[in-house]
């Protein structure tokens, strides 16, 4: 079962400590379950593959599926889990729709080459904030 990716990311910034993108697609942490034993509030071992949607952590030597994941962290069902996310999703989706009207910038300076002769690309600007509250 594929869990929304901005859900996912909701739950690591309210749940983990120190949380870091280090790469594109790699979110760094303090990991929840075991509290980073003596190390604690001192390294990140908690890991967040966002291509491949797994979770990794060095100190447990465990990995875990997101939903068993989030589960163990939240301690809550499986049924309030896909509850949680759709909420979740529906809200992410009005706050996408509610700043559709921010005025959209032509993008007339593309590094990629065109592939089609009439394409244009557009970049749409929200503020990242509205996603990931501290």
């Amino acid at each position: 079962m594929d869990l929304p990716v901005n859900y996912i990311l909701d739950v690591i910034y309210r749940n983990c400590k120190r949380v870091k993108r280090t790469r594109r697609e790699i979110y760094n942490f303090e990991c929840p379950i075991c509290n980073e034993g003596k190390s604690k509030n001192k390294k990140r071992r908690g890991y967040f593959f966002e291509n491949e949607k797994y979770f990794f952590c060095q100190n447990c030597q465990r990995s875990w599926s997101p939903v068993d994941w989030i589960m163990n962290v939240e301690r809550i069902s499986f049924k309030e889990l896909l509850k949680e996310a759709n909420e979740h999703d529906n809200t992410f989706n009005e706050i996408i729709n509610k700043h559709t009207n921010i005025p959209i910038k032509k993008n007339q300076h593309s590094s990629r080459p065109r592939r089609m002769e009439g394409e244009t690309q557009y970049l749409i600007r929200i503020p990242q904030a509205l996603f990931f509250p501290r």
